[in-house]
């Protein structure tokens, strides 16, 4: 009687890719991990600050330099959504035929 094996690297859940998006560009990543939701770990950085700030601003709590800092991340947001937007709309029609072309 040996012991019995609980984890394995070779376990098929383990190994498999899953394909994500990032909460704060939107961006397409593959990852193995269950619990991952950033692309990169200065999206996670940025996000944790902004919903920092958002919690402070609705406690009314804000000082001076903190609404500079929270209008600056909010424009770096809007900027990223907008870089991937752009990037999945060239990815989209490059993988699209053209309208006139016909497939065998």
């Amino acid at each position: 009687m040996g012991r019995r094996k609980i984890w394995s690297k070779t376990d098929p859940s383990k190994s498999k890719s899953l394909i994500k998006k990032c909460v704060l560009c939107g961006g397409l990543f593959i990852s193995r991990s269950k619990r991952r939701r950033f692309c990169c770990p200065h999206h996670r950085i940025v996000w944790c600050e902004y919903q920092h700030l958002l919690r402070m601003k609705e406690a009314n709590k804000l000082r001076d330099w903190e609404w500079g800092l929270l209008e600056r991340l909010e424009r770096f947001i809007e900027k990223e959504r907008a870089k991937n937007e752009g990037e999945s709309k060239n990815e989209s029609l490059l993988s699209s035929p053209p309208a006139g072309s016909k497939r065998r």
